[in-house]
């Protein structure tokens, strides 16, 4: 059992940069255990040679000194000489570790770095199976975190919830891990057991949690009946394997739900992990008119520009709710946000996570990658969302785990007869 002193650095860690992620159009990243989820990011033939040429081009822009530079050989040179154990780690090693210790100077934890290894492991899940106990994980400041757990994933039924800060894995602490080495240590093949132990803000208590791993197939859209002629739309995330499927998937609910005449939609944006901006942007298109400001992209210079549907909706005559919790994330808050200030629709269900910005992937001349943060977005209305400034409900609904263990959602049953009230 960890001391009162070691619960007041769990309350502590949320004290973190309020710069949020929203990886957008080129990749979607979000760290499951069990592997790790990416957007397929396609580069060209010519890829080697174009990071060579980018390579050239930063180096070229950086300002740092030889004497600066010169300052690590010299570090590592004196680790050579002295230190006791005589196999040191490789020099790759020692500057992988470097670049990011780099990166943790900016106080941003979704400015990273990835090895070759790490960025493969990151591609490579992207076909929406993988094995594990399916969370998005995020760095915190002592402790990593449940960003979102995965919409029917074992880590739901067990009862994480995001904001969950892992304290524990199979008996042994994670403080100061990493988000790979704790999903180094989660991960594992499907039928075995992990032992969490998770401190929970909201509660401020410890749990603990054994989860079997099982493999995880993830649905990106998933329609269901609801009463009184109503229609469930579930997104789990805003990617596929790329637009043109993803827009193809929800291009087939939609014409089921006018092929129904459903009376109503429920947008259930639970645990969803985010994504693309164009697919946050067609899915807002489908419930309004064309030409309506659904987002506003700040650069680092300040300026500001407005995005806007480009195509008429075909639920635009129907009613509309939006389910949201703290595992709503980036393009679904992007997608929540716009509707709730353009009038659209109430949101129902508990805060969202607070995701406000945007980011590039770079990739590396060693064969990794370099996740920058580039770009702030803000609501129709202006709101940059950040920690402690996520969207709110209209109508807060806690979720009621015990309800759910009979079949029940308390927050789906809100929405529904919200809707159909006479």
């Amino acid at each position: 059992m960890e001391s009162t002193s070691t619960l007041k650095h769990y309350n502590n860690a949320s004290a973190v940069s309020p710069v949020r992620i929203l990886l957008v159009t080129a990749v979607l990243l979000s760290v499951f255990l069990g592997g790790f989820a990416v957007s397929r990011l396609t580069l060209p033939a010519s890829a080697g040679s174009q990071n060579r040429a980018d390579a050239a081009s930063a180096i070229a822009a950086s300002d740092l000194t030889s004497s600066e530079l010169n300052f690590l050989i010299e570090l590592h040179g004196y680790l050579k000489q002295s230190y006791i154990d005589q196999k040191l780690p490789s020099g790759q090693e020692f500057v992988a570790a470097a670049a990011k210790g780099m990166l943790e100077a900016l106080g941003d934890r979704y400015t990273s770095y990835y090895t070759q290894k790490e960025w493969t492991d990151l591609q490579d899940s992207n076909a929406g199976k993988f094995e594990g106990i399916g969370i998005k994980l995020i760095a915190g400041e002592e402790f990593v975190q449940i960003e979102t757990p995965i919409v029917g994933s074992p880590a739901v039924a067990a009862g994480l919830q995001a904001l969950d800060r892992i304290i524990e894995v199979d008996g042994q602490s994670v403080r100061g891990k990493s988000i790979t080495e704790v999903a180094s240590v989660i991960r594992g093949e499907e039928g075995t057991k992990v032992k969490l132990k998770v401190f929970r803000p909201s509660s401020n208590s410890e749990l603990s949690f054994e989860v079997t791993r099982q493999q995880i197939r993830v649905k990106s859209i998933e329609l269901k009946k609801t009463a009184n002629k109503g229609s469930q739309l579930i997104l789990s995330r805003f990617t596929e394997q790329d637009m043109s499927e993803f827009r193809s998937l929800w291009d087939g609910a939609v014409t089921e739900i006018i092929s129904d005449n459903s009376d109503y939609v429920i947008l259930d944006l639970r645990n969803n992990t985010g994504g693309w901006v164009s697919a946050a942007r067609y899915v807002l298109e489908e419930f309004l008119p064309a030409g309506q400001v659904i987002l506003r992209e700040v650069d680092r210079s300040g300026n500001e520009i407005e995005i806007k549907t480009a195509r008429a909706g075909r639920l635009q005559d129907k009613k509309l709710i939006v389910l949201v919790n703290a595992g709503s994330a980036s393009a679904s808050e992007i997608v929540a946000g716009a509707l709730q200030d353009l009038g659209r629709a109430q949101l129902i269900g508990t805060a969202t996570l607070g995701k406000g910005v945007e980011q590039i992937v770079q990739n590396t001349s060693d064969g990794g990658a370099l996740f920058i943060v580039y770009k702030q977005w803000l609501t129709p209305k202006g709101k940059n969302l950040s920690d402690g400034d996520a969207l709110q409900p209209d109508k807060v609904v806690e979720f009621d785990q015990q309800a759910a263990k009979i079949g029940k959602d308390n927050q789906l049953e809100a929405a529904v007869n919200l809707l159909t009230a006479k």
